[in-house]
């Protein structure tokens, strides 16, 4: 380069200013790679590439096998096809490879078989035969002392026994214990059962040899198990005066019933609370009562129910229960009735009926024994006596509820299932009329005593 006043020129004798100039590539072979650097024929300038110059390797060539168990492999073989080339690849034999994994051959022994080659599943991978070898049977001990049978009471050997004598082994063989026969044709054991004794086998031995006379052993009546003890019923639930259920003995099974005692049901009488030992039952409204009817009425302190009359005495009573059906009067067969035996004017007026809660039972005693001194001979079946005559679950203490005994049965007719318009109460409202109640607005007034209407009776407890 030559500076020129302010000037700086390259000479022009540099060989590679247009570029420099790199001869071929060399190309691989099947054996040989290429070139993977070439330099500038005119400068040290080099030119790389990075793929392209590996050998390729033969082509159209046998593949290469793997040996097996029974048979050789080999490397690839033949004459390669790629132009140019042509030559011939001669493979490397692999061996066969013999199989893995088997048991070696092996001696019979006195007391286990032996095998004369080798035996097993091959466990190289893609073989797996099986090869069984042949069998070389156990020698068996010798030397030992003969087997020898069991007698009735006696044990026996069922083998020779004593010290094998042959070369390598003297083990001691002690032989299989034959238990002693037992007696036989004797009237078999049989087991005692939860009701009958049992017994030992008895009899003479009928074996060849023996006939020994064996007496027998009683074995007493084992008795039941599992049952349950005897227990006393309560309110809700039954007892039982006497041990129950089935035996568990294997082999019995037997239900054991005992006597049932029934369930006692609560004992309300004269009381809020059941009065029986361990029970605090009490009725809420609504709830079945003892006659299978509804609890429609309930006074925790009590109420009185007052008699006037010889049918009853006077006691406390806390519930009301009304009657699980309607009465049937009239002819007997009358789902509704009058209130008195007569069908118009003049009725027989009732002295002493009261209207409040406690005074139904004693409004009905009284009419009843009004119309009998009056109609002893008149059948009709009136309000009050269809109640008297009512009966359910042997429950008989039924009767007409009075004015306000009634109008708690209106309060409670949803759980009574009462929706007839009117229905009669115990209770007079003068000689010719007698206190009711509409069951559809719940209004009570006073109905002629010839009326038909329905009638439910009511118990006080």
């Amino acid at each position: 380069m030559v500076i020129i006043g302010l000037s700086m020129v390259t000479c022009s004798t540099d060989p590679c200013k247009d570029g420099h100039t790199f001869p071929a590539w060399t190309n691989p072979t099947c054996t040989v790679a290429g070139n993977s650097v070439r330099t500038c024929i005119n400068c040290t300038e080099t030119d790389t590439r990075t793929s392209g110059f590996a050998a390729l390797g033969h082509q159209g060539l046998t593949p290469a096998f793997a040996a097996t168990c029974t048979a050789d492999g080999s490397s690839e073989s033949g004459t390669c096809t790629r132009v140019g080339c042509g030559q011939v690849v001669t493979g490397t034999v692999i061996p066969a490879l013999g199989h893995q994994g088997l048991t070696p051959a092996f001696a019979a022994i006195c007391t286990l078989a032996g095998n004369s080659e080798a035996s097993g599943t091959c466990t190289r991978a893609g073989c797996g035969q099986v090869f069984t070898g042949t069998i070389v049977p156990a020698l068996g001990h010798q030397g030992l002392t003969p087997a020898f049978a069991a007698t009735c009471t006696e044990a026996g050997n069922s083998q020779a026994s004593g010290t094998c004598t042959r070369v390598g082994c003297g083990q001691v063989v002690t032989g299989t214990v034959i238990p002693a026969l037992g007696h036989q044709g004797l009237t078999p054991a049989f087991a005692a059962t939860c009701t009958a004794d049992g017994s030992s086998e008895s009899g003479t031995c009928t074996r060849a040899g023996c006939g020994q006379v064996i007496t027998g052993t009683v074995i007493p009546a084992l008795g039941h198990q599992g049952l349950t003890p005897a227990f006393a019923a309560t309110c809700t639930l039954a007892g039982n005066s006497q041990i129950s259920g089935t035996c568990t003995r294997t082999g019995c099974g037997q239900v054991v019933t005992g006597t049932v005692i029934p369930a006692l049901g609560h004992d309300h009488t004269s009381s809020l609370i059941c009065k029986r030992t361990g029970c605090d039952h009490q009725f809420a409204l609504g709830d079945t009562g003892p006659a299978g009817g509804k609890i429609i009425y309930i006074a925790p302190t009590g109420f009185t129910v007052t008699s006037t009359t010889t049918a009853f005495t006077t006691y406390t009573a806390y519930y009301l229960e009304a009657a699980p059906a309607n009465a049937v009067g009239g002819t007997g067969v009358q789902t509704t009735m009058r209130w008195s035996t007569r069908s118009s004017s003049p009725f027989l007026s009732v002295t002493g009926t009261g209207q409040g809660i406690g005074s139904g039972r004693n409004n009905t005693a009284l009419i009843i024994a009004a119309e009998k001194a009056a109609y002893p001979s008149d059948t009709y079946i009136y309000a009050a006596l269809a109640c008297d005559n009512y009966s359910v679950a042997d429950f008989n203490d039924w009767f007409l509820p009075s004015r306000d005994e009634l109008n708690q049965l209106y309060l409670r007719r949803t759980d009574v299932g009462i929706a007839s318009i009117w229905c009669w109460s115990s209770s007079q409202f003068g000689i010719d009329f007698a206190w009711y109640q509409s069951f559809v607005n719940g209004d009570q007034a006073g109905l002629p005593k010839s009326y038909n209407t329905i009638v439910r009776p009511v118990r006080a407890f």
